[in-house]
């Protein structure tokens, strides 16, 4: 049974740190004090300065004394890491040794709220059958949750039928289309660390017997909406970075011992992260220039080309139109179907072609038109499907609607909206009409319709820095009223007119031709002088300041004249090592924020890896599986020599 539960709080806080850099402030500013009285007044005051330095260097020593007691019982201690950073898609359904599905526990009364959520939300029936699968309760609306607690087993977060790019693998994390970046919920996160640590094909992981110390902090990080809130995750992981550091480790004699840094995978995802920012503040990122054939307005649908044609005189089906700036696009089709999306940023030339004809038709229809056109993707993914796919497929406006996807979360019962996203309709299938139940991260479900009518429909559109949706810049109507005879079979046979709407739709041939498409995680074994980027510099500048200082203070009892060449010789070097110094300080005093960020500190006890284990599936406060992207940093400590001064020591100094 778990004894701990996870809080959100500022990792980095500690009070000795802060007290031991408030103390590191104040010798820094005495350097700097005593080098500008030294620097400006010695030759005119001598004998003050003297009496003024005094107390200063008894403080020096004290302040030195009391850095070098604290930095001795870091520098040594082991402990091992894991970084849960699916940055590239491989990350798998965890599983325990026996292959079965990593399992989590839920309680009744977290069951009885998701359910009067779903009931809410219009996802009865939805929950319905994920209580009857996972949690064995035939009819959970008629019963309740009957037991004190379920362990659900964690898998994919979608439900089979709304899956797309992994449905038919085994892949844990699902993609998001917007920012590249593979999504996972806390409860994935928990369970693929639980099954990290039973990883045999890992020979570097903990494996702490139940008759030994082990304990544990994890930092988790997650957010509900990526595609808003990517700047604060940007933010957060630069911040990781800075504090954990990303440079790769080597061991005394240059030994590589951490590819990459402890937080390689953090450095990792960082960079992906900061490409996602970039198209997302600097759309024409995603620009493509493509030369577009057979460029024409044309009315309607087949069915509709039938009735054309049965007008007096016939009305062509196909005639002269062109694609403009803003105009919003689909073109080839990529995985699963869906097909790239866009806006025209640019119209780089018009030139005209051949004459449009149609069979039985003798009014000119115009000319096709072909052009060259600079298309902004919506997403790099589009972009990549506009460059590489486009031979060949068509270019089609389109009108521009928002999107919502409503599930029930497969591994905790809990009731998700996404969204919203840009998505598209087709001309001819105006009015589009939507009705969508939005549940927020609180449960609160709001309800409401969107209309997109052929009067007025959206058309043109743009994408604004720092906005992953699109904004309309203009509507137009696509309705055109055409008058057809229709023909009454029978005794007296008769004709009569009738009238009928096209919706009409520009559309062209891409020509550019195709080209060529171009189990995680592991534990590492580290030191605290690893662990956190700078500590090593900060170990080694915490050794020069108090030297520095000491030998200050020595020198201060000699003449005024040795103080005064001293401290010009040091003053650069003091104010480098004074830099490198703060930089590490300000961390642990301002702290890795608490905006997303979740801890769970397993202390020091007796049962090795199956107590960490079990307090990560039973913790209490579970992180809610509402947030979408989540990535996780743990830290295990373990054996039975030196646990109590070692890994208890780092959990006192990350954790408030």
């Amino acid at each position: 049974m778990a004894t701990t539960e996870w809080k959100v709080q500022t990792l980095g806080q500690n009070k000795t740190i802060q007290d031991i850099a408030a103390a590191a402030e104040k010798a820094s500013a005495l350097v700097t004090t005593n080098v500008e009285l030294a620097s400006t007044a010695i030759k005119a005051a001598g004998v003050l300065l003297t009496g003024l330095l005094s107390p200063y260097i008894l403080l020096l020593r004290t302040t030195a004394d009391a850095i070098d007691n604290f930095v001795v019982d870091f520098r040594d201690i082991g402990f091992y890491i894991l970084e849960v950073t699916d940055a590239e898609g491989g990350y798998v359904i965890p599983e325990d040794m026996d292959g079965n599905p990593i399992g989590l526990l839920v309680q009744p009364f977290t069951i009885a709220s998701h359910m009067a959520i779903a009931s809410t939300a219009g996802q009865t029936k939805e929950f319905g059958l994920w209580a009857k699968e996972f949690l064995g309760e035939d009819d959970i609306y008629l019963t309740g949750a009957q037991k004190a607690e379920y362990e659900v087993k964690v898998g994919k977060a979608l439900p089979d039928d709304q899956a797309t790019d992994n449905a038919n693998d085994n892949r844990l994390g699902t993609l998001d289309g917007v920012t590249g970046l593979y999504k996972m919920t806390p409860s994935q996160v928990i369970a693929t660390i639980v099954a990290a640590m039973d990883d045999e094909l890992d020979p570097r992981r903990p494996n702490f017997s139940a008759s030994a110390e082990a304990g544990a902090t994890i930092v988790l990080v997650g957010i509900s909406d990526l595609t808003k809130n990517l700047a604060n995750l940007k933010s957060i992981i630069d911040a990781f970075n800075t504090f954990f550091g990303g440079d790769e480790i080597k061991d005394k004699e240059g030994k590589v011992v951490a590819p990459g840094g402890v937080a390689s995978g953090m450095g990792k995802l960082g960079g992906i992260i900061n490409a996602a920012l970039l198209q997302v503040n600097e759309p024409n990122e995603n620009n493509v220039t493509l030369k577009v054939n057979n460029v024409c307005k044309v009315r309607g649908t087949e069915e509709d080309k039938k009735k054309l044609m049965r007008t007096n005189p016939p009305t062509p089906y196909m005639i002269e139109g062109v694609f403009e700036v803003g105009d919003f696009v689909v073109g080839p089709r990529v995985k699963f179907g869906a097909r790239c999306q866009g806006y025209v940023n640019e119209v780089k030339s018009t030139e005209d072609g051949d004459d449009i004809e149609t069979k039985g038709v003798v009014e000119n229809e115009g000319v096709y038109s072909t052009q060259e056109l600079v298309i902004t993707g919506i997403t790099p993914m589009d972009a990549v499907g506009f460059k590489n796919l486009g031979s060949g497929a068509k270019l089609q406006k389109v009108a521009f609607v928002t999107k919502y996807n409503s599930f029930t979360d497969q591994n905790t019962g809990v009731v998700k909206t996404t969204g919203p996203y840009n998505d598209f309709e087709y001309l001819p299938n105006l009015p589009h009409k939507a009705d969508y139940n939005v549940t927020d991260d609180k449960g609160v479900t709001t309800k409401f319709t969107m209309t997109t009518a052929p009067e007025m429909a959206t058309t043109k559109v743009k994408r604004e820095s720092g906005k992953t949706l699109l904004t309309v810049t203009g509507t137009e109507d696509i309705r055109e009223e055409h008058s057809y005879q229709n023909a009454s079979l029978g005794m007296g046979s008769t004709t009569s007119s009738a009238k009928f709407t096209t919706h009409n739709v520009t559309v062209g041939d891409i020509l550019e031709e195709k080209t060529p498409l171009a189990p995680h995680p592991n534990f590492k074994a580290v030191k605290l002088d690893d662990l956190i980027g700078d500590f090593k510099t900060f170990f080694m500048a915490i050794d020069a300041l108090t030297d520095a200082i000491r030998k200050m203070a020595d020198d201060a009892a000699k003449a005024i004249e040795d103080i005064i060449a001293y401290l010009d010789a040091k003053i650069a070097e003091l104010e480098e090592i004074a830099a490198a110094l703060q930089k590490i300080l300000a961390l642990f005093t301002v702290g890795l924020g608490d905006a997303g960020v979740y801890i769970l500190n397993i202390p020091v006890a007796i049962g090795g890896n199956d107590y960490i284990k079990t307090e990560l599936q039973g913790a209490a406060n579970r992180p809610p599986d509402t947030l979408e992207f989540t990535l996780a940093f743990m830290m295990m400590g373990g054996g039975s020599a030196g646990t109590e001064k070692g890994f208890k020591t780092l959990q006192k100094l990350l954790v408030p």
